[in-house]
């Protein structure tokens, strides 16, 4: 098996690149399993299983790019790692053994320092990135002279990509973003072995929005993971800030979410901002932002219930007594969706008595939406089965029935278990006219066993569907009957048949006739007919000759 084909073209040459660096630990063996570190950003465990017949059986990796399943690039390093180190596929040293350093290694070594500075020097002449890495090693460049380079660089990547328009197609909209990603994460890892904490942060904003602000078909979601490694990367830096590059990295997000246009950008941003654990004077401002958020008009619900959200969490973050942060959701009581939380959190403590008071006061409070309305219903129908409340269940379910429109049978079959049986025929008449069970008509007439008004609305209807759908059903009524209309229908099926594939179909339904009462005589009957009445079909009577009539 050729592994390599398994990742993207830019995955497995980061891949090789942290391999020939030499960030990949092979740890050990463990049968056909081989678990290894590489270092990157941050040290991830990688763990690669391989079956007998030498290919790979399963791969994970700790990195947040490999968490839905992605091949990630610290998987292929591991990879090159096992081929290198063995003549063998996929063979790899056991424990204890050290690693075989490859011949550039070795003649590394023996070179002397003046023979290596001369070397780097004819390398760094003509790679720009070798040079930037050589000063933010071990040189003093001013921050703003280093924000400035990078900014030409930056500047340079979208002219890669764009079109006339400025607009980045499908096509090419994935590797502009993964070369975005490249750009962070090879020169992140040299800012943070040197401390550069706020030149770190000012590299991830700038990339950041490079990739958010450019207009481009991002239906690969290039986008998306580059925003979760400038998230992996603020997580990075933040743990190692002071207090005063805290405050610094925390205006850059406030700021950002006034300015930022774009829905991604702001949602992003917002997220990390309102996520994070930061320190209690930041907190308590974005308890504030939060506050000047919900006083907006034009909410949507769904940005209210976000809000709302993370201002609780804030409260939380912040240490507030339960007794605070329930009493500032009771503020929003009147919105359902509040209501809603507090049922769920009172049906999680079993608390049932005040469970069936909120709901049956939402219930009148959100009268006119009628998805809500059926949903607390539908809660109430729980808890009065859980709690055995067999009268409150019945009347419940009667308004569920008759009140919220029914997509299936299973409210109107629980109420005829619990109803008296001399009811239900009076309760089949009532539900066959009603609006909320006009979509189970025919359901409920299969379900009351009433067999002929279900044929002749089917005969009504017209629809050779439909007579599918209950043929066996009705068999039990009148098999006879059904037989006949279902040929005269299959007739008009293949009257109105203008190809192969409809005529392929309409003969098929010829072996579902062959079980009726004197089936098999009745299909051929209809196979001749359609002979002598479509004899110019030269198409369907190949189809009748090889399904053998």
């Amino acid at each position: 098996m050729n592994w390599q084909k398994m990742f993207a073209p830019w995955i497995l040459e980061r891949g090789r690149d942290y391999w020939n660096d030499g960030c990949t630990e092979i740890l050990c063996r463990d049968g056909n399993t081989v678990t290894a570190v590489v270092s990157g950003t941050e040290d991830y465990d990688v763990e690669i299983e391989v079956s007998r017949g030498g290919n790979i059986a399963y791969m994970s990796c700790t990195c947040p790019y490999a968490e839905d399943g992605s091949h990630c690039k610290h998987m292929a390093a591991v990879l090159f790692a096992m081929d290198k180190n063995s003549p063998k596929k996929f063979d790899i040293q056991r424990d204890g053994e050290a690693s075989p350093k490859l011949p550039w290694q070795e003649t590394l070594n023996l070179l002397s320092p003046e023979e290596m500075r001369q070397l780097l020097s004819e390398l760094a002449q003509s790679d720009r990135g070798l040079q930037e890495q050589i000063i933010t090693l071990h040189g003093q460049l001013a921050p703003e002279v280093l924000e400035a380079t990078w900014e030409t660089q930056l500047a340079e990547i979208p002219e890669k990509y764009t079109d006339r328009y400025d607009y980045i197609s499908y096509d090419q909209a994935y590797d502009y973003f993964m070369e975005l990603v490249d750009f962070l994460e090879t020169r992140l890892p040299q800012l943070l072995a040197t401390d550069r904490i706020t030149e770190a942060f000012c590299l991830s904003c700038m990339v950041f929005e490079t990739g958010m602000e450019q207009d481009a078909d991002d239906s690969d979601g290039g986008s998306g993971i580059l925003a979760g490694s400038c998230e992996e990367a603020w997580r990075i830096l933040l743990s190692k800030a002071d207090s005063r590059q805290e405050q610094e990295m925390f205006a850059w997000f406030v700021s950002h979410t006034q300015v930022s246009k774009r829905d991604f950008e702001t949602e992003v941003v917002e997220l990390f901002l309102f996520d994070w654990e930061w320190s209690a004077p930041l907190l308590k401002q974005n308890l504030q932002l939060l506050d000047t958020e919900l006083a907006r008009d034009g909410n949507s619900e769904y940005r209210v219930k976000q809000l709302l959200d993370w201002r609780a969490n804030t409260m939380a973050a912040l240490g507030m007594e339960q007794t605070a942060i329930d009493w500032f959701w009771a503020q929003y009581r009147h919105l359902p969706f509040v209501r809603e939380r507090e049922i769920d959190l009172l049906l999680g403590e079993k608390s049932f008595d005040g469970a069936i008071r909120l709901l049956k006061e939402s219930k009148e409070l959100d009268k006119g939406d009628g998805f809500r309305i059926q949903n607390h219903s539908q809660k109430l129908i729980a808890i009065y089965q859980q709690t055995g409340q067999t009268e409150e269940l019945r009347e419940e379910l009667r308004f569920q029935i008759f009140s919220c429109d029914q997509w299936d049978l299973t409210y109107i079959k629980l109420y005829r278990e619990i109803i008296p049986s001399e009811e239900w025929p009076m309760l089949l008449d009532e539900l066959l006219c009603h609006k909320t069970t006009r979509a189970l008509k025919y359901e409920l007439l299969a379900f009351g066993e009433k067999y002929e008004q279900l044929f002749h609305s089917i005969e009504q209807e017209g629809s050779f569907y439909r007579l599918r759908q209950y043929a066996d059903f009705l068999c039990r009524w009148s098999p006879e009957r059904v037989r006949d209309t279902y040929v005269r229908m299959l007739d008009g099926v293949m009257s109105r048949s203008s190809n192969r594939n409809m005529y392929r179909e309409a003969i098929g339904y010829l072996r579902r006739v062959r079980q009726f009462p004197d089936g098999v005589e009745t299909a051929k009957r209809l196979a001749d007919s359609w002979r002598l009445q479509f004899g110019r079909r030269k198409a369907m009577l190949d189809e009748l000759r090889k399904a053998g009539y």
